[in-house]
């Protein structure tokens, strides 16, 4: 019940300070700079911190730039290798097909070039 009616306290403080920013320009510059004063010190801190971390922050930076180039260069490679891939399924394709072809031709020569007791026409061939 207690932290009940401090949260509806709280509520009802921060309403209080807003309706007096909204009815008067002059408290709320005054409330502004109230606010500006306690947090000038963390902004100082912070700051101070971000100064402190500036060595380490270039060199993540500058990491993440050369992890960057090498992934661009990857993918760069993995695609080049796709591609080869791809051409050399192709001509075996084509290999297949052209040898196939060779094949069928060289048995329609033979036929037509072969006399009926067995003989061939070329007298290079054997008997």
């Amino acid at each position: 019940m207690k932290r009940i009616l401090g949260e509806k306290r709280k509520f009802l403080k921060k309403s209080v300070i807003a309706l007096k920013v909204l009815i008067c320009p002059s408290v709320s510059s005054v409330l502004l700079k109230q606010v500006t004063d306690k947090t000038q010190t963390f902004h100082d801190q912070i700051e101070v911190k971000q100064k402190e971390l500036q060595p380490w922050t270039s060199k993540i930076n500058a990491k993440q730039a050369e992890i960057d180039i090498a992934t661009s260069e990857r993918d760069a490679l993995i695609k080049k290798a796709e591609a080869a891939e791809e051409a050399r399924k192709q001509a075996e394709t084509n290999l297949d097909s052209l040898q196939g072809d060779h094949r069928a031709k060289v048995r329609c020569a033979l036929r037509t070039v072969t006399k009926a007791d067995g003989t061939h026409r070329f007298p290079s061939w054997p008997n």
